[in-house]
């Protein structure tokens, strides 16, 4: 309601400013004297008068100078004020001169330059304002003028939410965008002033108190760049989750938080190609591991949606920081489920579960994915992730599973960490199994769902991956870190630790 207000009053000063302009072109143009010359004109000029007003007022709102929040623009924004106003003043000539009832051509000088100066100077008068006389009222005030960086879903819903919701104390002035298209755009009366090489400046120009990243779906290689650059600016700095991270997959103002080691290493989401696995979902009865994890939980609410029979979560801590069991509730209400708590490195457990439960089908999504941690504890990823999902899919075999789908990524090509050189073997492990038993078994890679058959195929059969995990299940028990690391290099030919990439990441961010 107050933005409308705040329109309102800017058009009615521009009504206003309009016409002022007129009368002093003429008072200008005959110096100040009143004479039949000068009065001659002030009737011609009236009886246009309301078709000039809404020709202007017309070619202004096209120029977005209703949309742009002025008392917070820069000077970039002259451009636009000089241009609607040239072009308001050569379309009323035109229009005058079809009416045959034109004036001077002095006149219509004198009106464009009077023009700038009212209506132009009038809007950077409220930037002037702003940036001094009321500087220090905003100090005082509770208000937090904000800059969002990302002008997609999420930073559009943050903007929204400021603005309608009195609960908040963040006032957004600004938004930062590497988009070019997006770039010079406004959402809500709020500017996107430009991408990343902005944001100093902007902070500058726009007395910004906190900077927020709103960017869920970006790449920790960009999010890593932006904190470089935020950090220059010495404002507080807040960060929405990833995407994968958060309840309900939509992301508010009330899920921002300060930003953390995690947000510096976050890996992309995965999402399941629901048309695909649609039919062997759909009324049966399925199982995710781990699936409290971030990518296990997203997971389950990705197949809720697909109406399995019964849902069984299985989790070695149920009660998880991501809180599944409240969201499915939540976002399903009807959907029969459970949560089950299990090690998946518990084989007796594994097999009491499968065997009781009877899952058709098993989505395996519980390997540990912290890279940063894993390094520093490989015997720990190779335990779980390695002889975890051969649990699993001995113990699917066993009591007949029609489908065993392992979570994997595109990484696992040639794998730069241990954490995907394990997955790199869990991968072998599924082709072996998948040439000697009934069960099906399917590797999805980072968003595609992909039969074995496409799997780049391994030259090892079921006996001989076997025989390679004994050899390592031995060198966990008795061997060193790097006698392990070691064999898992001789297993995965392609596994190259990008050890200079990762020194520096953890060295920089510890």
């Amino acid at each position: 309601m107050e933005r409308k207000l705040n329109k309102l009053i800017l058009v009615f000063v521009d009504i206003i400013l309009i016409n002022l302009a007129y009368l002093l072109a003429l008072y200008i143009k005959f110096e100040g004297i009143v004479d039949t010359q000068l009065i001659s004109y002030v009737p011609r000029y009236l009886d246009n008068a309301v078709y000039i007003t809404i020709i202007k007022l017309g070619i202004f709102y096209y120029f977005n100078m209703y949309k742009t929040v002025w008392r917070y623009t820069s000077m970039t924004k002259l451009y636009n004020i000089v241009t609607a106003i040239i072009l308001s003043n050569a379309s009323v000539l035109s229009f005058l001169f079809l009416r045959q009832n034109d004036l001077s051509r002095t006149i219509y000088i004198l009106t464009t330059l009077i023009d700038l100066s009212l209506i132009g100077g009038f809007r950077f008068g409220l930037r002037y304002f702003d940036r001094n006389i009321g500087m220090e009222a905003k100090k005082e005030g509770s208000m937090k003028r904000i800059m969002i960086i990302g002008a997609g879903q999420a930073g559009i819903r943050i903007v929204k939410e400021c603005i309608s919701n009195n609960q908040f104390d963040y006032e957004p002035v600004v938004i930062i965008d590497d988009d070019i298209k997006k770039q010079g755009e406004v959402i809500d009366e709020i500017p996107i002033v430009g991408g990343r090489q902005s944001i100093l400046s902007a902070v500058d120009n726009y007395l910004i108190d906190e900077i927020i990243i709103a960017m869920p779906s970006a790449t920790k290689r960009d999010i890593r760049k932006i904190v470089d650059i935020c950090k220059e600016a010495k404002c507080k700095l807040r960060i929405l989750p990833a995407i994968y991270e958060s309840i309900d997959g939509d992301l508010s103002i009330k899920d921002i938080k300060e930003v953390e080691i995690r947000d510096l290493f976050r890996r992309e989401g995965i999402r399941i190609d629901l048309d695909k696995i649609s039919s062997y979902i759909t009324g049966k009865v399925v199982m995710v591991t781990v699936g409290g994890g971030s990518i296990g939980s997203e997971f389950c609410r990705q197949i809720g949606e697909l109406k399995p029979k019964e849902l069984i979560i299985l989790d070695i801590y149920p009660y998880s920081p991501y809180g599944i069991e409240d969201q499915m509730r939540k976002t399903y209400p009807s959907l029969n489920f459970k949560v089950l708590s299990s090690s998946i490195i518990d084989r007796h457990r594994i097999d009491e579960i499968i065997k009781s439960e009877k899952p058709e089908v098993i989505f395996h999504a519980s390997d540990h994915k912290d890279t940063f941690l894993m390094e520093f504890s490989p015997k720990e990823a190779i335990n779980n992730n390695v002889f975890g999902t051969l649990n699993l899919v001995q113990s699917a075999k066993l009591y007949n599973v029609d489908k065993f789908i392992m979570i994997s990524t595109d990484q696992v090509v040639n794998p730069r960490n241990i954490v995907d050189a394990s997955r790199r073997i869990c991968e072998m492990i599924i082709h072996s199994m998948n040439t000697n038993f009934n069960t099906e078994y399917i590797v999805e890679r980072a968003n595609i769902v992909n039969s074995s058959d496409n799997i780049v195929p391994f030259p090892v059969e079921y006996r001989f991956v076997l025989k390679s995990l004994e050899e390592l299940r031995r060198l966990l028990n008795e061997g060193k870190d790097e006698d392990v690391i070691n064999y898992i290099k001789h297993m995965v030919p392609s596994y190259k630790e990008d050890d200079q990439i990762e020194k520096m990441d953890e060295d920089k961010y510890a």
